[in-house]
């Protein structure tokens, strides 16, 4: 924010992000590598290669979903994490670690306690006094939200101790297991966009070049590409489809919240002397490109939206519906007043009963 100066905070608050969205111990974001990361229709998805209910590794295949919340740029892991990684100097490398070096819960739980002390007078108003809250609230507090947080149904139990790396117990551990539905609905809860609206089946940010002659545009996808080799992909990681996918999609997300971040980032932060922001303020077009769509506005080009629940995908059908009635209505207009043209019949009266049928 406007008063993060330095990168420290960009950390702080990409750890903390990613500590709430992935409902994970502390020790399981610390220890990420940007190869345990890659994308998938509308998601992120994180590979946990040991956990402390998986010390054998036996789960590692299994990918946890993170979902985008474009409505509140401050609570997006996808922006979040967009934000920390292109602010580092130097091109990103698929071996590196997210968080390097040593210590870095402790660096985290510093800054952490620091902002509560700094603003311990809004804490206080809310009941929360200083040394109540620590990394590990986080992770209680996503965790409530998902399955308590809506009068909408929740996932299954079994879903979020799996999210969770919970173990449910010898035998519902032996019997009940993994399967992406329940956790791409977790992923969708976690994100804070409302369950209860048709908006929730929100597609990511992500550049859509269609014309209006449903063509694509490769000039656009020309320079978007070049921006992806030139400032975030390694040579060696150019054939790398996953991590050229998943810049592809962090890049899109700069774009689209580009005034957003002009706004909003102190004028010291690392952020805004990267090259990913200077590229995306240089290009307007590759800017205009990034949007969300939704399933009543989407194209070709648009990511299939997974993990959307029974009630949503209803509310959007009826939106669909709606705008059909609607193209419908204004069709029957416009063919009633070319026969009345077409008739000679006019007047006063005739436009006056034609227009009230809006």
């Amino acid at each position: 924010g406007k008063n993060s100066s330095n990168g420290e905070y960009l950390f702080a608050h990409a750890y903390l992000v990613l500590e709430w969205n992935l409902m994970a111990r502390s020790e399981n974001v610390q220890s990420c590598h940007l190869n345990h990361i890659g994308w998938d229709n509308d998601s992120l998805l994180f590979y946990f290669p040991t956990s402390k209910s998986n010390q054998g590794g036996e789960n590692s295949h299994v990918p946890c979903h993170v979902y985008s919340n474009p409505f509140q740029p401050h609570l997006c892991p996808v922006l979040t994490l967009a934000k920390y990684l292109f602010a580092q100097t130097g091109i990103i490398s698929i071996g590196d670690k997210i968080f390097p070096g040593k210590h870095q819960y402790g660096r985290f739980i510093k800054i952490f306690h620091k902002i509560i002390k700094v603003h311990e007078a809004d804490f206080r108003r809310v009941g929360i006094e200083v040394g109540d809250l620590s990394s590990h609230s986080t992770r209680k507090g996503a965790i409530t939200l998902v399955s308590s947080g809506c009068t909408v149904s929740p996932p299954p139990m079994a879903s979020i101790c799996l999210c969770a790396c919970w173990s449910m117990g010898p035998i519902k551990d032996q019997y009940i297991h993994y399967e992406k539905a329940g956790d791409q609905f977790v992923g969708w809860l976690v994100t804070c966009i409302s369950s209860l609206t048709k908006e929730f089946a929100v597609s990511p940010v992500y550049f859509d070049t269609t014309k209006e002659d449903g063509t694509r545009d490769d000039e656009i996808e020309s320079k978007i590409t070049q921006i992806l080799r030139t400032y975030l992909v390694s040579n060696m990681e150019q054939a790398n489809p996953t991590m050229l996918l998943l810049m592809h999609f962090l890049f899109s997300s700069i774009c689209f919240h580009h005034e957003y971040l002009l706004q909003n980032e102190n004028a010291r932060s690392p952020l805004r002397t990267s090259a990913v922001l200077h590229a995306a303020t240089a290009n307007e077009d590759v800017r205009r490109s990034a949007c969300i769509r939704y399933p009543w506005n989407k194209t070709a080009q648009t990511p299939q939206v997974t993990g959307i629940p029974p009630h949503v995908v209803l509310e959007a059908e009826m939106e669909i519906l709606q705008m059909k009635m609607e193209e419908t209505k204004n069709d029957i207009i416009k063919e009633m007043g070319k026969e009345l043209d077409r008739r000679h019949i006019g007047g006063t009266r005739t436009n006056l009963a034609v227009s009230s049928i809006r």
